[in-house]
């Protein structure tokens, strides 16, 4: 008891050291609650963020080395089946996977919305040297019809891009005849639900299929198509949506569904599997390289999309950890040379303590509770200060982080002169392959994660308790070590 009574008389005494070291030791628990509640939140962040965006892999042809390959690897060559799919999402390593299939179709009673600008690449029509390219085009067909096995993943309806107005979207189940159209299209051919449309193959007008209409949607944003040649089928609006069976069916009766034509096939068909598991890209690798995946196809993945749009929350982090580090050594080493100087001046007192028979282990404890006095009541002051200060903190560092990327980004595009020049490994799709806008610059611009909400829970008030008690202690005794090198006698002597 004699012991805590005169540390409380001490710090009294040398009230003015004391409140140099306890705005010290407020300073460090401040900057370590703002590091520490910084970096917990963007751990929680990126944890939680890729939970809800799993790693999703996706295999794409290398039409390259397809290319370059001999003769009779392109005529045996097999491309990627609905029932290669379905066997390579069969595996424990999957949560989760669904695949599209999408056609070039004509329709006889339905009217495309025509583009306003004429394909800048399609020469005269009268022009002779030209007849098989245009016909090319026009094989092309006026409307794009999309299938999903799950329409859960149709990101322009998920992400508000897309949204239906009357009736409703393609259940994943059923083989009906049925189709979702645009509103602009409804409107243009005077349809509403119910209604019938008869469509048709590009190459072959005869071959018909007749859809009822069950949805009607409407798009939310546009887009610039003035970067593309303007073919029909390439306007968003003209795009139709409708099921599997329905799919396959076109596939069958325009002959792009046979062995002699499966590269045309690839083209329409896609796929991508979500795994339990970041960490089994490889063993899910490997696993479709048993099951018959060719060598020419490539394993691709969302990782980069995911952590390009958490990068400034990244960057913000790995700040936090340099910052917790910097900020804890220099705080030891401050409060390390503030407790020596308080000591050395306070010899004197500590050598009458040892000469009327206090020991050691007495003198250091009491120092050291001196210390600890003044650094929970400094910890309680950093801690409030912190709660208050740390999420206004973080959204100025973060904005600035993202400022500093955006920056970044405009530098690039004006070193080039212009957009568009983004490296592919490090470009984030605001679509999917149903957007019809495939390499526009405007859907390389990433949208960054913004918003990082900071919780100062109770565990992390006791870290910051342990931490700021841990270097009070380091630092109390790194000076008493100094001090206990000398004897009493020694001291009162130098002081006589």
């Amino acid at each position: 008891m004699y012991i805590i009574k005169n540390a409380f008389r001490n710090i009294y005494r040398n009230k003015g050291k004391n409140i140099l070291i306890g705005i010290i030791t407020i300073v460090i628990t401040l900057c370590t609650c703002i590091g520490l509640s910084i970096n917990k939140a963007s751990s929680n962040l990126v944890d939680t963020y890729t939970s809800k965006n799993p790693l999703a892999v996706s295999f794409s042809l290398d039409m390259k080395t397809l290319r370059e390959a001999d003769d009779s690897v392109k005529t045996n060559f097999q491309s990627l089946t609905i029932e290669d799919i379905q066997k390579y999402a069969d595996s424990s390593l999957v949560k989760d996977y669904y695949y599209t299939l999408e056609a070039n179709i004509n329709g006889n009673n339905l009217n495309p919305i025509e583009n306003n600008k004429k394909p800048t690449d399609m020469p005269d029509d009268n022009n002779e040297n030209n007849t098989f390219k245009k016909k090319e085009i026009e094989n092309i067909g006026d409307f794009r019809i999309t299938a999903y096995s799950n329409f859960a993943y149709l990101d322009d309806f998920t992400n508000g891009s897309k949204s239906i107005t009357s009736g409703q979207m393609i259940d994943k189940d059923t083989t009906d005849k049925v189709v979702v159209i645009s509103e602009s299209l409804a409107e243009e051919n005077s349809l509403q639900l119910n209604d019938e449309i008869i469509l048709s193959l590009p190459t072959d007008e005869n071959v018909t299929f007749p859809y009822k209409i069950i949805g009607i949607y409407k798009e939310n944003s546009s887009d610039d198509n003035s970067s593309f040649i303007q073919m029909n089928a390439l306007n968003s609006s003209n795009q139709i949506y409708t099921n599997i069976s329905s799919i396959e069916e076109i596939l069958d009766k325009s002959g792009t569904n046979n062995d002699t034509t499966k590269l045309v096939k690839s083209d329409g068909l896609s796929a991508k599997f979500y795994l339990n598991n970041n960490d089994d890209l490889e063993n899910f690798e490997k696993e479709a390289k048993e099951k018959g995946l060719s060598e020419y196809y490539q394993v691709t993945t969302n990782e980069n999309e995911i952590l390009l749009t958490l990068k400034p929350i990244e960057n913000l982090k790995t700040f936090s950890v340099n910052f917790l580090i910097v900020i804890l050594i220099i705080g030891l080493v401050v409060l390390s040379v503030i407790n020596f100087l308080n000591i050395r001046d306070r010899k004197y007192e500590i050598g009458v303590l040892r000469a009327i028979g206090m020991s050691k282990m007495k003198v250091t404890i009491q120092l050291v509770l001196e210390g600890l006095f003044i650094s929970l009541a400094s910890i309680i002051i950093g801690i409030s200060i912190g709660i208050f200060a740390s999420q206004p903190v973080t959204n100025k560092m973060l904005e600035s982080e993202i400022e500093s990327l955006k920056e970044e980004q405009s530098q690039t595009e004006e070193n080039f002169g212009k957009g568009g020049f983004e490296k592919p490994s490090e470009n984030i799709p605001t679509g999917n392959h149903d957007n019809f806008n495939r390499g526009n610059s405007k859907n390389s611009n990433v949208s960054y994660v913004d918003n990082l909400n900071i919780k100062i829970d109770f565990i992390t008030i006791l870290e910051l308790f342990a931490v700021g008690i841990i270097i009070t202690i380091l630092s109390s005794l790194i000076a008493l070590v100094m001090i206990n090198k000398y004897s009493p006698n020694k001291i009162l002597q130098n002081r006589i």
